[in-house]
C-alpha cells in the first residue's frame, strides 16, 4: 500500500506537469547537491539515468549529442519523493557503498544506484541471500524507477552515423493466411 500511495504522489506530480512541480533547486534553499539515480540493466548492458535538474539544466542537457537517450533530467521535486521512496523501503538498510559495477556481475541481473553529493551507493537486484521481503522492496524500487523514468517527458539530441537512423524499424507481426 504504501509503494501505491508514493509512486500515485509521484505520478500525480509528473501529471500536473514536470515545470510546474518547481524550478531548478527549488527544492532546498542553499547550494544544490547531485543527486542521480541510475539502474544498470546487466543482461541487456543497458544504463538508465535520472538527473536532478538543480544541478543539471534540461536545456544543457538535452542539447548534447549523445550515442543513446538513456538520460533524463527531472525536477528536484519528484527527484525528492523518489529519494524519500527508497528510503522508505529500506534502500540505505541494503545499500553497498561505491559506485555500481558497469559490467555484469554473475548472478545479478540489475543494479539500482543512487549518488548524492558525488557519494554513491547501490543495490543488487536480486541477490540469493536476501529474505523474500527484501527481494520484494528490492523488484519494487525497480518498479517505480521504470514508472518515473517512464513518465519524465524528455527531448534528446542524439549523434547518428550517416545512413543510419535513430529510430528502430518497426517489425510486424506475421499474417497467418
Amino acid at each position: 500500500m504504501l509503494r501505491r500511495t508514493a509512486v500515485l504522489s509521484l505520478l500525480s506530480c509528473l501529471a500536473v506537469g514536470l515545470g510546474a512541480c518547481s524550478g531548478p533547486g527549488s527544492a532546498k534553499s542553499g547550494p544544490a547537491v547531485e543527486r542521480r539515480v541510475r539502474l544498470h540493466n546487466y543482461r541487456d548492458r543497458q544504463l538508465f539515468e535520472l538527473i536532478d535538474e538543480a544541478t543539471r539544466s534540461r536545456v544543457e542537457h538535452y542539447s548534447e549529442k549523445r550515442a543513446n537517450a538513456d538520460s533524463k533530467v527531472l525536477t528536484s521535486d519528484v527527484m525528492d519523493g523518489f529519494v524519500e521512496y527508497l528510503r522508505d523501503n529500506e534502500f540505505d538498510k541494503l545499500a553497498i557503498e561505491g559506485p555500481a559495477p558497469a559490467q555484469p556481475v554473475e548472478g545479478m541481473a540489475w543494479a539500482l544506484e543512487l549518488v548524492e553529493g558525488g557519494k554513491p551507493r547501490y543495490v543488487f537486484g536480486y541477490p540469493a541471500q536476501a529474505k523474500q521481503e527484501q527481494q520484494l522492496k528490492l523488484r519494487d524500487m525497480r518498479l517505480v524507477f521504470f514508472e518515473v523514468y517512464g513518465s519524465v517527458y524528455s527531448m534528446q539530441t542524439v549523434e547518428v552515423k550517416p545512413g543510419e537512423t535513430p529510430f528502430k524499424a518497426a517489425t510486424l507481426p506475421e499474417r497467418r493466411p
